[in-house]
């Protein structure tokens, strides 16, 4: 994934229930901090498919 410049992948549950269930992340992701960061639906699922998304800039976010 470094090789990319990717800081790695997150795969998610986030609905507009104010759920946000992490399911998987890259080795070193804090799938907890990012279960947070997604709670509040930024990408607007409701009752379609979760789009795929992009969190830019995580490192900023995330303390790093």
């Amino acid at each position: 994934v470094s090789r990319t410049g990717c800081y790695g992948a997150v795969v998610a549950d986030v609905n507009d229930l104010k759920r946000s269930a992490v399911l998987g992340t890259s080795r070193g992701i804090d799938g907890n901090k990012i279960a947070q960061l997604l709670i509040d639906n930024p990408f607007g699922n409701d009752s379609q498919m979760t789009p795929i998304v992009i969190i830019k800039n995580y490192a900023s976010v995330s303390g790093k």
